[in-house]
This record gives structure tokens, sequence and C-alpha cells, in this order.
């Protein structure tokens, strides 16, 4: 499959696409229409050079609104350690870092993440915050254990 190569298939409303770029891109739209409209794209090449790639309807609408990949997949992380781990607990780990990225747009849109003469409030400052706010006052010190001193009467020695 060549850079700038599409594909749709359509069921009822509902339009399923995809797109090659650098990678695979695949979008679902109910509001998009396929068609075989001239819509170009200039790139710009590692050596300086421009190509011109043909795109579908439904990329130049997600690019003009979105501004390119979705801000959830790239603030997600992906863990490919963790390979042996149950497919309920992953499951767990993408919606709770969804439930994060939200929160932490949601806090943007109320409390400017910039604020004067400070840096801007990133998502892992974020996580810290919330991690330590949910912990709270309810961390307990870890105290090491120790052998009970004994009492010279009970000292006994032997001879």
């Amino acid at each position: 499959m060549a850079r700038g190569d599409s594909d749709w298939l359509m069921c009822g409303p509902l339009l399923a696409s995809y797109w090659k770029d650098n990678r695979i891109v695949y979008y679902l739209s109910s509001y998009h229409q396929p068609s075989e409209a001239n819509l170009t794209t200039t790139r710009h090449n590692k050596d300086g050079s421009e190509t011109t790639l043909s795109i579908t309807p439904t990329v130049k609408g997600y690019a003009t609104n979105m501004g390119g990949v979705d801000r959830l997949d790239q603030m997600s992380r992906v863990n490919k350690s963790k390979k042996s781990m149950r497919w309920y607990r992953k499951i767990e780990m993408k919606l709770r870092d969804i439930a994060l990225y939200n929160a932490y747009v949601i806090e943007g849109t109320v409390i400017d993440h910039t604020p004067t003469h400070k840096r801007e409030r990133d998502l892992l400052s974020f996580r810290l915050d919330l991690a330590h706010q949910l912990i709270g006052s309810y961390r307990q010190e870890r105290r090491a254990f120790k052998r009970p001193r004994m009492q010279e009467s009970d000292e006994m020695r032997l001879k």
C-alpha cells in the first residue's frame, strides 16, 4: 500500500475508511460521505522536498477540526513490557488513563495550565498531584523491625 492510498466501506449511515500516510489511519464517520474528490495535502520529506498526497474528505475534516492525531492517543502511554498482563487489567489501565486525561483536560478548561512566569503544567505533574491527593494523610511510615532490648538482669552468659 502506497502513501496516500485509501479505501472505504459503508454500512447504513456509518462510513469506515482508512488512509495511509506514514502509517495507516482508520476513521469512522457518520458525517462524511465517500467521494473521489480531488483533495490534496502537502508533506515535507526528510531531504526537504515536498510530496503531494491525495486525501479523503474524512481525513481533511479530521485534520481541520482536530489538528492532527487525537491528543488522547498522543498522551496515552503504551507499555509493551506488560505482555504477560491479563487482558482485563490492560483494559482497566487503558480506561484509567482515559479518565485521567479527561480530568486533565477538564481541569485545563477551569484552571489555566500556563500561569504567568511558570512552566506549563503537564500530564505527568497532574498525575503526581492526583496521586498525592488520593493518598493524603493515609500514608503510614514503615517501622523497621527491631529486636527488643534485653535487660541486664535477663542477660545470661555462657561460661
